[in-house]
């Protein structure tokens, strides 16, 4: 559908969208809670997804369709194997994996942390939380021209250099709403600048197996989203949210050391 020069463009755009949904999330979630109740968020997000339902069942075209051929489903796990058998692939999932394990890790706990500490009312958390999709509808797709011009790994290297930063910018200054604001900006600036890349990178990095590699992609790169609750739980009862972000800090740096290994021709 789009041009190799042009895809880091593609997948910014792209992400814009799913930025658009993680910013929207936490707002009107936040906003439901304190005027109508908990309820009122499944009721919305019944009507949401049935809405979006119908719309795509009315303007989706099907295009042009692939030809089906026969065959077993232990014949697509034999290309997942493949695919997963390059270490390019290998080191960009697991790059996914820990990225997203810092990312919403973050994102999970400081919600709690701002509700129990600080007694902050949800709409206003979940204004917080919506910083980080506030910002990175504008860098995306302006981290995906420029993955275009520079390579990839320059700009991941970037984002998650940023991302380091607001960590480390939460961890050393005193809580203030309006700092928080902008140090959850920063934070998705830098992990809309390093999806946008590590993204582009998992349709390109092998061409002729570009679906299984996505599925080994993105498997475990949700993987991490799964499993970051249940393990950073284990630094925040103890150590409360300073361990949580430093912990989330040593994930950033592991999927930078990962993306390093990252071999590839738009590199």
């Amino acid at each position: 559908m789009v041009e190799p020069g042009r895809m880091g463009k593609a997948i910014g755009l792209l992400g814009v969208m799913y930025t658009v949904g993680v910013t929207m999330g936490p707002l009107i979630s936040g906003l439901l809670e304190v005027y109508l109740g908990w309820p009122w968020f499944f009721f919305f997000l019944m009507a949401f997804a049935s809405t979006i339902g119908v719309l795509y069942g009315i303007t989706g075209d099907k295009g042009d369709q692939s030809t089906v051929k026969p065959g077993r489903l232990w014949e697509a796990f034999s290309y997942v194997k493949q695919s997963f058998s390059y270490a390019g692939v290998k080191f960009l999932s697991l790059a996914a994996f820990f990225l997203f394990m810092g990312y919403i890790g973050l994102m999970t706990f400081i919600a709690d942390y701002l509700k129990t500490t600080f007694s902050l009312p949800s709409d206003k958390i979940g204004f917080v939380l919506s910083m980080t999709g506030s910002t990175g509808v504008v860098v995306a797709p302006i981290a995906g021209v420029i993955g275009d011009r520079l390579g990839r790994k320059i700009v991941a290297y970037a984002g998650g250099i940023i991302m380091v930063s607001a960590i480390l910018g939460l961890e050393m200054t005193e809580y203030s709403y309006g700092q928080y604001l902008a140090w959850f900006a920063l934070f998705g600036a830098g992990a809309s600048t390093a999806w946008t890349s590590l993204n582009t990178l998992a349709v390109e990095i092998v061409p002729e197996l570009r679906k299984p590699v996505a599925s080994v992609y993105n498997c475990l790169k949700f993987s991490g989203y799964a499993v970051a609750p249940l393990i950073l739980s284990l630094f925040y009862v103890p150590f409360s949210i300073s361990g949580v972000r430093l912990a989330c800090l040593a994930c950033v740096l592991i999927s930078l050391l990962l993306a390093s290994r990252i071999r590839s021709s738009r590199g």
